[in-house]
């Protein structure tokens, strides 16, 4: 298969060749595996978050939660972040999985704090493909913003 040689190629940079081997092909194997479960994982909700406990050394009180994002797999169990999210980068779903953490660990602040439990901040972590989705989208709410409604003066007379 191409692509990995390919890839493997470009990040070598200019000039070079990169061998065919079974690991490579293997390696191919394993990332297409991993893309597709993610791509299921997404479609079957199979995320959830951990909170981890941010702590005031002086005190020792609880100052706020990091969530986490893990996939529960149906056969292998709790996949690690670290495992899954380059996939998820690579292939933009990222995008749904983050902007579903960010929204589910609002929900379930907003429900701690229905219980009675103090306010607490909790940090997301989120992806470079993030910040610049959002940034772009800024940018097309100020060109929104400048843009005209009715047409330009003249605009029709040619």
């Amino acid at each position: 298969m191409p692509m990995p040689r390919c890839t493997r190629g470009r990040r070598a940079g200019r000039n070079n060749y990169q061998y065919f081997s079974e690991e490579t092909s293997s390696a191919y194997r394993e990332r297409l595996r991993v893309h597709a479960g993610v791509r299921h994982a997404v479609e079957r909700g199979e995320f959830e978050l951990h909170y981890h406990p941010k702590m005031d050394v002086r005190s020792g009180e609880i100052v706020g939660m990091e969530a986490l994002v893990f996939w529960r797999h149906p056969e292998s169990g709790l996949v690690s972040p670290a495992e899954f999210i380059p996939a998820a980068e690579e292939t933009g779903l990222i995008l749904p999985i983050g902007k579903w953490v960010f929204q589910e660990a609002c929900r379930q602040n907003k429900a701690w704090q229905d219980q009675g439990l103090a306010r607490l901040r909790v940090a997301v972590i989120l992806s470079g493909l993030q910040f610049q989705q959002q940034r772009a989208g800024r940018r097309q709410q100020g060109a929104a913003i400048v843009r005209p409604r009715a047409p330009l003066p003249g605009a029709g007379d040619q």
